[in-house]
């Protein structure tokens, strides 16, 4: 690699980098925020806070790359055009691949670096969340104990128990669920206690009712039972199985064939979207780095509208994964929308390569 070379991709990446840092923090304080009510209900708000962010960072990363990216390299090159630089290179009799050549080989490592963090790092990442989600609706239940009152564990959703007896059950516990807006549930159970199932909190539930009123009807059904047993993260029946999401999953689970396995609790279509999902993220990286060098690369006149050269990449860039994004979702249907979430950006980089191949720049 030459000097230019050299130059060119330190520049792309010292500015890829800032924007990655930047973008990241951003988001992860709007997605922290959602979770504000777990962080405040726990003993240890503030190392609770910082755990569920650091937890945060694999999934927000992998959104985030691509962008950093078409905006390191179209604020790269466009600075580089303002300063005269990419003139004198091309004036020396250097050819355009001098800027494609170093900005590519940088979206291949980023794209590596994607393809390691959507199969291994995120679901790692997303499963300890949940485990810390769980512990602390844990921790609330307890607070629920102390203070005999009614407690939110989440939306709509209520607790309250009257005492905890000497070998540690609960008595008089009441659930308001009121998360469904078509449905209320309401539970009451004289006695319930906590136990592990597992990798599974169940709160077990002994000798009560579940009272379901359908909003738009109004009727109410009565379910009598002597024991309940609720999942402490999903707050569903401890018979839906799998306490783990799809994107929780390790790889080898959603690939799995075991009919017993975890992925046998949920359906067939969110399983193979979460799949799509994690083969197809890398490949944005490498789809959208062209877009910002069809843009950008080559050199131009000072009088020539920089601006234009940044909209038209952050608009392209948005467009295709916007459309990814929408492709996944659907692609869990049939094995012809299975095909979509890889046709997208390889469409798109055979397309701005062949551009960029033209020498040619939209006018």
């Amino acid at each position: 690699m030459g000097i230019a070379e050299r130059y060119i991709l330190n520049r792309v990446l010292l500015i890829s980098v800032t924007t990655l840092v930047s973008l990241v923090t951003i988001v992860l304080i709007t997605q922290v925020l959602i979770f504000v009510n777990v962080v405040t209900n726990s003993g240890e708000a503030i190392r609770t806070f910082m755990t569920m962010a650091a937890m945060l960072v694999p999934m927000v990363t992998g959104i985030v790359v691509p962008f950093a990216l078409v905006i390191g390299v179209s604020n790269a090159l466009n600075q580089m055009h303002a300063d005269s630089e990419i003139v004198v290179l091309e004036a020396a009799g250097v050819s355009r691949s001098v800027a494609i050549k170093p900005v590519m080989m940088l979206a291949v490592a980023a794209s590596l670096l994607s393809l390691f963090n959507s199969l291994s790092v995120e679901p790692a990442a997303n499963r300890q969340l949940r485990d810390i989600i769980t512990q602390v609706r844990t921790d609330m239940i307890g607070m629920a104990v102390r203070s005999e009152a009614f407690h939110r564990l989440d939306d709509n959703l209520y607790l309250q128990i009257g005492g905890q007896l000497p070998g540690g059950t609960f008595e008089s516990i009441f659930i308001s669920d009121l998360r469904d807006p078509e449905s209320e549930l309401l539970y009451y159970a004289q006695r319930g206690s906590i136990t592990d199932h597992g990798d599974t909190k169940l709160l077990v539930l002994q000798d009560g009712e579940v009272h379901r009123s359908n909003s738009r009807t109004g009727e109410v059904s009565i379910i009598s039972y002597a024991a309940y047993a609720i999942d402490l993260t999903q707050f569903t029946s401890a018979a839906d199985g799998n306490t783990y999401q799809p994107k929780e999953m390790p790889f080898r689970d959603l690939i799995s064939t075991d009919p017993n396995g975890a992925a046998s609790a949920w359906q067939p279509k969110q399983i193979k979207s979460e799949l799509h999902r994690r083969l197809s993220d890398w490949l944005y990286p490498l789809a959208l780095v062209p877009i910002a060098l069809y843009f950008s690369a080559g050199a131009r006149s000072n009088r020539q509208e920089r601006v234009w050269n940044l909209m038209g990449a952050a608009g392209a860039a948005l467009a295709v994964r916007g459309t990814g994004f929408f492709v996944v979702e659907q692609s869990g249907g049939s094995p012809m929308l299975g095909v979509l979430p890889y046709a997208v950006p390889i469409a798109s980089l055979i397309f701005f390569c062949a551009l960029l191949g033209t020498g040619k720049r939209m006018s």
